[in-house]
């Protein structure tokens, strides 16, 4: 078992990607960019398991308003509320050796649209074990202002060049569908019998969308959580 934890800083003020890797799976993140992560790496089959087309090429997290629906969000006509950020910082790097596992945490602050002195605060935790073709992301929310937001966690598969079949919950659906009302398993499985589960805790309205190129096949996961004004999540 072993973990390799590696940063590239090229201006020397700011870390400008974090790759974390095992023996099963790497993940890259990058604090310049919201904390996406842009790299999801299967060492079994040398894919980047997240890269479905230039426009959808990373995890990543969108802030929108309350009405906002999984149609919009998937023509493109959903609007991120996000007006002006603080620098996406570094808070955290954290090995746990009793656990086995590497976290590291970013923060930013937001104001946003829609209202005097509306911003939020959000922290994201990415986690990597020593063993194990696992990633937890952790989001800590602290929403001000009114009226509520949707954080939507934009999460992008591709596992082959067919489409790949989705389970929500033990129950097979559409990955053409573009919403279930709350899940906490999901599992993707492409054509070469390779899969991807996601647990959503607590579980939230995902909305799917297929991703059907002439080169670019996956489908785009994104779980949906309402967050109020003085809310925590």
């Amino acid at each position: 078992d072993w973990l390799t934890v590696e940063e590239e800083d090229r201006d020397g003020e700011l870390v400008d990607e974090v790759m974390l890797g095992n023996a099963r799976v790497a993940v890259s993140v990058v604090p310049a960019e919201d904390g996406s992560i842009v790299f999801l790496d299967d060492r079994r089959t040398r894919r980047n398991l997240i890269a479905v087309g230039p426009q959808h090429d990373r995890i990543r997290t969108w802030l929108l308003e309350e009405g906002t629906t999984s149609d919009e969000f998937f023509a493109g006509g959903a609007v991120d509320l996000v007006q002006s950020s603080t620098p996406c910082e570094v808070t955290e790097r954290r090995d746990d050796e009793e656990a086995g596992a590497f976290t590291l945490s970013t923060q930013q602050e937001h104001d946003l649209e829609g209202g005097e002195g509306r911003s939020l605060c959000l922290d994201k935790h990415v986690r990597l074990p020593v063993d194990g073709a696992q990633v937890r992301l952790t989001l800590d929310a602290e929403v001000h202002g009114a009226p509520p937001i949707l954080i939507a966690t934009e999460i992008p598969l591709s596992l082959g060049r067919e489409m790949p079949r989705l389970w929500a919950d033990g129950v097979e659906v559409s990955v053409a569908s573009r919403g279930l009302e709350a899940a906490r398993e999901l599992r993707v499985v492409g054509p070469q019998g390779t899969g991807v589960e996601i647990r959503i805790d607590p579980p939230q309205e995902v909305w799917i969308g297929g991703v059907l190129g002439t080169e670019d096949v996956g489908v785009v996961i994104v779980p949906v959580l309402r967050l109020a004004q003085g809310s925590h999540a």
